[in-house]
């Protein structure tokens, strides 16, 4: 796994995480405000709200860096001609085993969420008129940025010929695309 594709998805775990923890204090303040069923003064109630924000933003920041602290990734739990450990360590091949399910997730991430997430990204590159890459050395530039590796480009160009199938379709039915054709030049250059 590259880096870029372990940072990325870690950010999106905190990102997932404080948004949780962000839901759940505002369902609770919603609780407390309708229990309470005050009706403070306006400096109170803007004194009040500052405190509160306060305070919210102080736990936000503590969840985080704690959160983060919890973010250990050992990518290599798939070395091949591993011996087990189960009969050595029970609790480090149960971490072993956790680490594996964590790295199947970040594959996951990868098939599900980034592959088709720099698909997206060429079209909307395209239909800006941005640069998008037009030979091997500047493709491969562009794909670790979002860290995916060289091997899964049969992925990319499967994904590139699904949209310019989805968009020769919609041409021949008459339908005006809402969006960008995917660029010809893409899936050629991936193929």
């Amino acid at each position: 796994l590259r880096p870029e594709l372990v940072s990325s998805y870690a950010e999106m775990k905190v990102g997932n995480h404080l948004s949780k923890i962000i839901k759940e204090d505002e369902d609770l303040l919603k609780g407390e405000s309708a229990a309470t069923g005050d009706d403070p003064s306006a400096d109170n109630e803007a004194e009040s709200k500052a405190k509160k924000l306060a305070e919210k933003r102080a736990k936000i920041e503590k969840a985080e860096k704690e959160y983060i602290k919890t973010l250990k990734y050992n990518v290599n739990v798939f070395i091949p001609d591993m011996r087990s450990i189960e009969d050595l360590d029970k609790d480090a091949h149960e971490q072993l085993q956790k680490d594996e399910e964590e790295v199947r997730n970040i594959a996951r991430y990868l098939f599900e969420t980034v592959l088709p997430k720099v698909t997206t990204a060429i079209r909307i590159s395209s239909e800006h008129g941005l640069m998008i890459p037009l030979e091997g050395g500047s493709l491969t530039e562009f794909i670790h940025q979002y860290g995916i590796n060289c091997r899964y480009l049969g992925r990319l160009a499967e994904l590139a010929a699904e949209e310019e199938a989805k968009d020769i379709a919609d041409e021949k039915v008459g339908v005006n695309l809402p969006r960008q054709r995917m660029p010809m030049c893409w899936l050629e250059l991936l193929e």
